[in-house]
């Protein structure tokens, strides 16, 4: 395995650890949501970032035809098409903007956490 094929697998690999990392997050802050607002935001956000990621990992898949041409770029021997260089820019502001949300949600879901009496928790 050449090192740009692992790589392209490493970046495949960490969007989809994120991603599980940010939504086991959002799960064990589900258990102490007494309300149905909390509990409304943080399944939003579990549910955006699993399209997002989804997304993003599929986009990486076939962004280029055939695959491997996306770490056989460099190559000129080699044959294929990726798509435009700047839609790997949006896919990355899309990502980018979904880590910033479910960090805000589940900022907000500790903000009102903390605004519950002591006694609510138990």
């Amino acid at each position: 395995m050449c090192p740009t094929q692992s790589i392209f697998f490493l970046e495949i690999i960490y969007v989809i650890l994120t991603s599980v990392m940010k939504a086991s997050l959002a799960l064990t802050l589900l258990q102490w949501s007494k309300k149905r607002f909390h509990t409304f935001i943080l399944w939003t956000a579990i549910v955006i970032d699993g399209v997002i990621c989804t997304f993003v990992v599929l986009f990486f898949l076939l962004q280029c035809q055939p695959i491997s041409y996306a770490w056989e770029l460099i190559d000129p021997t080699k044959k294929g098409k990726c798509l435009p260089a700047v839609d790997q820019i949006y896919v990355g502001i899309a990502l980018s903007g979904t880590t910033i949300s479910v960090r805000i949600s589940r900022d907000f879901f500790k903000i009102a956490m903390l605004t519950l009496p002591i006694t609510s928790l138990t």
